[in-house]
Parts: structure tokens; sequence; C-alpha cells
């Protein structure tokens, strides 16, 4: 009897339940002042959580953009509301998490860190965040303990190995250190935190020989959090505009056009009268093979701001890809006499000298701008190519290339 009342009682407080109504969607306070790209880009998804109000992953979504895009309230609330509609990953809980420590609330979070390795033990990304805020409280020891679970759990990921030396290191254990930190650094060359946490650790050992390599290839890194399925999709989420000038510029660098002119012609459809929007489409334009449409795009806005050096310097690029060296040149001189002292003048300059085959010309530009500039490599780089390729001037290529 009390078999059959105990589940009676179950069916009907899921009945209940599921006859409640499902939690309201947040709406950040000041959503008017939001980011006009940011704030269509909310709407949307938060049309689409109360197109199926009771379902979690939706709830997650629109959580996950919430806070991509800084507003942790909204994200905290929805996370929450994620676990309560059926969600029972643990990436909810662990955003929720992640947001009371946005908000302020470190000893919350790492409450609910602990909780969540100890129902999802094989969560790996959860020890990691948690060793994270162990070490922001202060607590290196137990923070040890959690990067230890990372190296136990995914030996591969650098990261672990790299909080675990961290750890012992703010134990005042260099020793201890370095091994865990040589080992990151073996599994990620590249991982520039842990080459500059190896480098303290080699330094507090006594080896200072050994460190100064170290820590000069990390200098002011530090270990961001370990990846998860939901950190790698964040990117999708940002749609403010310093955050995808970020992801174009690393698209350009890596030759992905296509991707990086995508996201510029969105921003630009929301921002059409932006100056720093359509001075990087422009340049990613000129960069993409296009400098014909760049020059189109961008000689409106100079008709409107016709002394604004970024723009003058992006037009005149683009006339010089273009093969209109007549017209790279007004826009280079002007920017000349704008900004005598800005070493970005004196590179458009040598570039429009080699758009002409003015190869002196150039390398004088460049050598220009190194003295504006010195502690700028690729400046030090490009002067050094001229003289070797241009001038066949090796000796002073060496020289150059050496001292940048």
């Amino acid at each position: 009897m009390v078999g059959v009342f105990g589940l009676g009682l179950v069916t009907v407080v899921t009945f209940l339940a599921l006859r409640s109504p499902p939690p309201p969607l947040p709406v950040p306070a000041q959503f008017g002042q939001l980011d006009p790209q940011v704030r269509a880009y909310l709407t949307q998804l938060a049309q689409d959580a109360a197109a199926a109000p009771r379902n979690g992953s939706r709830r997650a979504q629109l959580g996950l953009a919430f806070a991509v895009n800084g507003l942790w309230a909204e994200a905290q609330i929805c996370f929450a509301d994620a676990t309560k509609l059926g969600d029972r990953s643990p990436l909810p809980a662990l955003y929720h998490a992640i947001s009371r420590q946005e908000l302020g609330d470190l000893a919350g979070s790492i409450s609910e860190l602990q909780d969540l390795t100890q129902k999802h033990p094989g969560f790996v990304p959860a020890w990691h965040r948690l060793g994270l805020a162990l070490l922001a409280q202060g607590d290196a020891a137990r923070a040890a303990a959690a990067f230890s679970e990372v190296t136990h759990r995914a030996p591969g990921e650098w990261r672990g190995w790299a909080g675990l030396g961290e750890a012992r290191l703010k134990e005042g254990q260099a020793n201890l250190a370095v091994g865990p930190l040589q080992h990151a650094v073996q599994l990620d060359p590249l991982a520039r935190s842990a080459r500059y946490l190896l480098g303290q650790a080699l330094r507090a050992s006594g080896r200072s020989s050994e460190a100064g390599r170290e820590l000069a290839a990390g200098v002011g890194e530090t270990i961001g959090p370990m990846p998860d399925e939901w950190s790698e999709a964040a990117l999708g989420h940002m749609k403010g505009l310093p955050d995808q000038f970020e992801q174009t510029d690393s698209l350009l660098a890596e030759g992905q056009f296509q991707a990086a002119l995508a996201i510029l012609q969105e921003a630009l459809r929301f921002h059409p009268t932006n100056r720093t929007v359509i001075q990087r489409m422009a340049a990613a334009l000129t960069v993409a093979g296009r400098p014909q449409e760049a020059l189109a795009l961008i000689q409106p806005s100079l008709a409107r701001e016709p002394d604004q050096v970024e723009l003058l310097l992006t037009a005149a690029h683009a006339a010089a890809t273009a093969d209109q060296a007549a017209v790279a040149g007004r826009y280079v001189q002007r920017a000349k006499e704008l900004a005598p002292q800005l070493a970005e003048t004196h590179v458009a300059l040598a570039n429009w000298a080699l758009a002409k085959g003015q190869d002196q010309e150039a390398a004088e530009a460049l050598a220009q701008a190194v003295r504006l500039a010195p502690q700028n490599v690729a400046l030090w780089l490009q002067y050094g190519d001229i003289q070797w390729h241009n001038l066949q001037q090796p000796e002073e290529s060496v020289d150059r290339g050496g001292r940048g």
C-alpha cells in the first residue's frame, strides 16, 4: 500500500510540474541600449525559446548567447531554467557555476563546481574550472588536487598539467612544478601560458639560465579554461563588434577571406555608417583581392570624413592594389600631412612606392616607420625583406632583421 501511495504521489508531483507554467524568459534591463546586432540575435533566440517553452536545450542556448555577450545575470537564470526543464547534461550546471563567478560569487561557484564533479566525475572541463576557481580563491592545495584529476582523466590535455604546475608553484614547491609544466609544453609547444609558468618555476628553482627563454616566450599569458562543447560553439553567439573584429582578424590571418567577409558583411548590415566596420570591410576586401569593391565601399565615408587618417590609409592600400597609383598617392600624401608621426602612414608610403617600382623610396619610408615604432617586429622584417630582395643588400637586411 505504501509503495502504491508513494508511486501515486510521484505521479501527482510530476503531473503538477508538467502543468505548471514554464519559467518566463529573462529580459535584460538595458535591452534597448544593446548593440543592434546583439539585440536582433538575442530576440531571435528568445523567440525560438518562447516557441518551445518547455525545451531546456533552447533555454540553454539563449543562456549561452546571453553569457558570451556579457549578460551574465540573464544567462544564470537561463542555465538554471534549462536544468529545471529537463536538460540533464552537465553543461547547464557548469555554466551556471561560471555565471556565479562572473557575477562575483566565487565561493558559490566553487561549491557548485564541487557538486558537479561529484555528480559527473567523468566531465573533465568541470574539474579544470574547479581548479582555476580554487586558484582564484588562493587555495592552491585543493586546486592541485582538481588539476590532478584532469591529468588522470585527460592526460593529453596540456591545461591540466599546466594548472597542476601553477598550483604547485603557488604552494612554494617550484621543484615539483617544473615536471608538470615541462610536460604541458611537450604536449603543446605553442602554449605560451605554460611556457611562462615553466620559466617562473625554473627561475624559482635556481635554473635562471634555462628560465629566460621560457619567460620571454609567454610573458603576460594566463591559462584559459579547458574547452567544452559550448565554449567551442561560443564564437557563433558573439555578435558584439569587438568580438567580431577579433574573429575576422584571426580568419584573415589564416587566409579564410570569405568567412571573414561574411561576418563583416553581416555587421555592416546592422551598422551601415559605422566608420570602423566600413574600414575593416574595405581592408578585408583588399586583402581578398577585391580592391575595386573596397574603394567603392570606402569612398562615401571619405566624402563625409575626408581627414580621417585610418580611412585614408585603407583607401590608399586599396588603390595601390588596384594599380591606381595616382589615387593611392593622393590618399597617402594627405595622410602624411595629417599624421606624420604615425608609423602606419610611412608603411602606406612604402607600399605606394613599391607599387610604382621605387624600391629605394620604399626602403626609406619603412626605415622611418621603424624609427617611429621600434618595437614592431613586423616592420623590421618587412624592411629587411626589401633590403634583401629588392635592393640586393643582404648585409643591411641581416642587420635590420637581427635587430628586429
